[in-house]
């Protein structure tokens, strides 16, 4: 375990229930460098506390650390990303001043990044991190801003929630291309293993 200290109370939302349908199976069990690709993600997650883990239709017992797991239930329509992001702030406990939000698929993200961005964090500010110009993951999201989270629909996580006009966000710029990289087909796996 790597718990990072900062000055303010920051949870990890880990969504883990999307289908892989681009990739064929069950992408967050590939295995990378000894472990999946899911537990490279809930290792750097667990430099916060607390962890909560969102999971779908794959299996998600066995994961490192203290972990809480939730399940993203839709009746009569596929979950969206909208629907785990929900799931998992509602998981939450009280008294919180954030929340990062780290994808399941981006196994690069490392407990040094996570540290970075939370120390970053101001609250009632969402914090983006950002490489070479383009916005990546992982985001935090204010407390304040939870409510407003389980009112959001489809498949689009809080990307409707930054571009809201009364949004105050702050953009970190990171050195790390990590930020950019997801894992959604063979060929992006593929680029993945053969990662330095």
């Amino acid at each position: 375990m790597h718990t990072i200290v900062t000055n303010h109370r920051i949870a990890a939302v880990v969504l883990a229930a999307g289908r892989s349908t681009r990739m064929g199976s069950d992408k967050l069990r590939l295995p990378w460098r000894g472990r999946t690709m899911l537990e490279w993600v809930v290792d750097a997650a667990c430099a916060l506390s607390p962890v909560v883990l969102v999971g779908g239709p794959h299996d998600i017992s066995g994961m490192p650390g203290q972990v809480t797991r939730v399940s993203s239930p839709v009746q009569g329509r596929p979950a969206g990303q909208a629907d785990s992001l929900k799931a998992g702030i509602r998981a939450l406990p009280p008294g919180l001043d954030g929340a990062m939000i780290l994808l399941g698929d981006m196994p690069l993200i490392t407990p040094k990044l996570v540290g970075k961005l939370a120390r970053a964090f101001r609250p009632g500010r969402f914090l983006v991190p950002r490489c070479d110009g383009r916005r990546g993951n992982p985001v935090i999201i204010p407390s304040d801003w939870f409510l407003r989270v389980l009112e959001l629909e489809g498949d689009t996580g809080a990307r409707p929630l930054l571009a809201s006009p009364n949004a105050l966000v702050d953009y970190l710029a990171v050195d790390d291309p990590a930020i950019l990289y997801d894992v959604d087909t063979p060929d992006d796996y593929s680029r993945l293993k053969n990662q330095p």
